[in-house]
């Protein structure tokens, strides 16, 4: 039968096992954001997807939010959810897929006062 782990409820009605999920360990890296009032699909997956990808020692990340709905994307609300972009980007710097970022001061450096960027580059941890 495989490793049930009753999440029934899903809008089909049936249950989802994590053999059911097609995962191994040369998945890339994944970070999953799923919102509890997501009208479209079920958070349940989510849960789902994120056991088998640890069951195949696959590095992920799951955040599971209220509110937020379908479809979040990257617009601003007032909701927490909003937050994801850099929470996926500190994760990212963590398991080593992408450098530190280092924020520059124009003061430290000659830069012209219409420079906002970043400078990105590996940092030492």
């Amino acid at each position: 039968m495989g490793n049930t782990f009753g999440l029934n409820g899903f809008s089909s009605g049936s249950s989802t096992r994590v053999s059911d999920i097609h995962v191994a360990q040369n998945t890339p890296p994944t970070s999953l954001l799923h919102a509890e009032d997501d009208s479209v699909d079920d958070a349940n997956h989510s849960l789902v997807y994120y056991m088998a990808l640890k069951q195949a020692g696959v590095p992920v990340e799951m955040h599971l939010y209220a509110h937020g709905g379908h479809a979040f994307a990257l617009r601003r609300t007032e909701l927490s959810i909003g937050e994801w972009p850099q929470l996926v980007e500190t994760w990212l710097v963590t398991i080593g897929m992408i450098p530190h970022r280092v924020k520059v001061s124009k003061t430290s450096l000659s830069i012209p006062d219409s420079f906002t960027g970043t400078y990105t580059d590996s940092v030492p941890t």
